[in-house]
């Protein structure tokens, strides 16, 4: 079996987590490990441009559609809401969005799809870290412009959060991309990292820019603890990452794809009625923002 087929390695996940009661010591049995991780971004790095598109069309009943969000299995919010809350002064400290390409299938020659994946960075006691991976589902349930006009936009981080507008058109701009504005949206002319000589003008960079392709977003301590915070102010929260497109910056986000995390959280845990949304997009594309083992 093709160990890409990230399909039924994610469902196998949720079978794991209704045999039994997984505690967070146990991770590691329902989740994908560095070795799959590695290979969804592999596979990503080396998908041609020309086919880059495809990774995100998908058979629907009314034709061929773009893919607009990807949600984190709701089995497992109360998990990651639990690390940030860990005993034994464990607790997030970053969260990442990672881009990944895997087979939809059981071997290679079956059509590939885009896989990103959430890794959580859990900071230990005695200055350790642990690193979690969550895939991140193609989801029809909630369309974006729904979301963004149906609901209360949530008030406990908003001078911080990216407003529903903003958020509704970075999507709208992602949905209207031709097929090679998907390319270039994920690649530019871009340096592999810079120096650790600090953030401001006078950096510089550890190589020439040269053309390449994004491999993750990372948000930084503070708006994963915004995030965080938005989970747990309820019982029960939807973590949807969104599709996005924006203007570059160069030298600071050179890439006009932009990742929007949306939390959408319920009044009543046991109804979808009236939720509002917390909308997250401070991260740092990598290139040029790289940390160690990026």
């Amino acid at each position: 079996m093709n160990e890409l087929y990230w399909g039924k390695l994610f469902h196998s996940q949720l079978n794991t987590m209704k045999s039994k009661k997984i505690k967070l010591s146990n991770f590691d049995l329902v989740l994908p490990n560095k070795a799959i991780v590695d290979k969804l971004r592999l596979q990503w790095q080396k998908c041609l441009s020309t086919e880059l598109n495809n990774l995100f069309s998908r058979e629907t009943p009314n034709g061929v559609q773009r893919t607009l969000n990807y949600r984190l299995n709701p089995t497992f919010v109360p998990l990651i809401k639990k690390l940030n809350a860990y005993k034994n002064g464990n607790n997030v400290k970053t969260i990442s969005i990672v881009l990944g390409n895997g087979t939809d299938g059981e071997d290679e020659s079956n059509v590939n799809q885009f896989v990103p994946l959430l890794q959580v960075i859990l900071e230990k006691s005695m200055n350790k870290q642990k690193v979690y991976y969550f895939y991140l589902e193609p989801i029809d349930l909630f369309h974006h412009l729904g979301i963004a006009n149906n609901t209360v936009h949530s008030t406990i981080n908003q001078n911080e959060e990216l407003s529903p507008k903003v958020a509704q058109l970075f999507m709208l701009k992602w949905e209207s991309l031709s097929n090679q504005d998907i390319v270039e949206a994920f690649e530019c002319l871009a340096p592999e990292d810079y120096a650790s000589t600090g953030s401001n003008s006078s950096e510089t960079f550890f190589s020439p820019p040269a053309l390449k392709r994004v491999r993750q977003y990372n948000f930084d301590v503070d708006e994963t603890n915004r995030i965080f915070m938005e989970l747990n102010s309820v019982s029960k929260a939807d973590f949807v990452l969104s599709m996005g497109a924006g203007l570059t910056v160069p030298n600071y986000h050179p890439f006009s794809f932009r990742p929007i995390i949306r939390v959408i959280k319920y009044s009543n845990a046991k109804s979808l009625v009236d939720p509002s949304t917390a909308y997250f997009d401070t991260s740092r594309p990598c290139p040029p923002f790289c940390g160690q083992g990026n």
